[in-house]
């Protein structure tokens, strides 16, 4: 069930984007959205691997990277 499986959810810097081809790990599915690309994990070993290419130079904060149970977010 979906407690079987974990949320992460990474936030994209501002003036950078996810280089789509650079996309990899282990893992059931990802989304990638405006400003964030979100992984769909097993509970088992997961990993999650991508390159971001920087178009906008600057100094950007990032939020923190979150990770939460399946469960949590289904309703």
């Amino acid at each position: 069930g979906s407690a079987d499986y974990l949320i992460l959810r990474e936030p994209i810097p501002a003036g950078t984007t996810v280089l789509e081809d650079s996309i990899g790990g282990h893992f059931q599915h990802y989304e990638l959205r405006d400003n964030e690309i979100v992984f769909v994990l097993a509970q088992r070993l997961s990993d999650v691997r991508y390159a971001l290419a920087g178009y906008a130079p600057g100094t950007y904060r990032v939020p923190p990277a979150t990770l939460v149970s399946a469960s949590c977010t289904i309703r």
